[in-house]
């Protein structure tokens, strides 16, 4: 691959927040949907780049499990470097 071969065009970034279905306002097949559209009525060539564990064909689906935070006090981090 040439290093500038992609440089003018665009990667769609979709992501998934939560496994509970209620909070998922958009599927990642819906935002893929989305964002395909946008591109296209925008005139945003899309880049044909696949790299396995980071996108398919110019499309990276981000998927995390829910992690909440609210019970966590400043205290708790109070052992971390202070480079972190």
């Amino acid at each position: 691959m040439h290093p500038t071969q992609f440089r003018d065009q665009y990667l769609i970034y979709t992501r998934k927040s939560t496994d509970d279905a209620d909070n998922q306002k958009n599927s990642i097949d819906y935002q893929t949907e989305q964002s395909l559209k946008f591109a296209k009525n925008q005139s945003l060539p899309i880049a044909d780049y696949t790299l396995e564990g980071f996108c398919r064909n110019g499309v990276t689906e981000e998927r995390h499990t829910a992690f909440k935070t609210s019970d966590i006090t400043a205290l708790e981090f109070a052992f971390l470097p202070s480079s972190w």
